[in-house]
């Protein structure tokens, strides 16, 4: 993860533009890092169960916008506020509307696609901190979401690799 907070970093100093396979300006829009506090409260929240590679990835960056284009497509990745506030939102509307078959109370849901249509990337939390990340459309129930990858670090390397494709698709 060191490599590519420190690309990041690069990225944003010289502009916050990449250029992708296909000639098209991305864009790479992070905020500063999350309190200790906010850290702690939001990881607290979810019975410490984040895993630790994006609760590092926050104390660099409090989420942002990754591979953006003129503010389409791209993925938001949450701060450690939103992470609350979205799962929370999402995990409530799914229960009060009688759609408890399209939530997993063992997600949490850390990104999302700008201009997707109910599209999320989360993590599925197994046994001794393990867990897989996922490809989720909310009205699709979690049988029909993909694994897309088992570590939070690997899944940014071969983002940016890719150069924002969704390399799993």
């Amino acid at each position: 993860m060191k490599k590519y907070i420190k690309l990041i970093n690069q990225v944003i100093r010289t502009g916050g533009i990449i250029i992708d396979n296909e000639n098209f300006y991305l864009n790479i829009n992070m905020n500063s890092k999350a309190s200790i506090e906010d850290i702690k409260e939001c990881n607290l929240y979810f019975d410490g169960k984040i895993p630790d590679d994006y609760l590092y990835f926050l104390d660099f960056f409090d989420g942002g916008n990754m591979f953006t284009h003129n503010d389409l497509g791209g993925f938001a990745f949450f701060s450690s506020k939103t992470l609350i506030k979205e799962n929370k939102f999402q995990r409530e509307n799914h229960l009060e509307n009688g759609l408890e078959e399209y939530w997993d109370n063992d997600v949490i849901l850390f990104a999302m696609f700008i201009c997707g249509d109910a599209e999320f990337l989360g993590f599925r939390i197994k046994e001794k901190g393990e867990y897989d990340i996922l490809d989720i459309t909310l009205y699709e129930p979690p049988s029909e979401w993909r694994i897309i990858g088992k570590s939070f670090d690997i899944f940014v390397e071969k983002l940016f690799l890719k150069k924002g494709k969704a390399f799993w698709l």
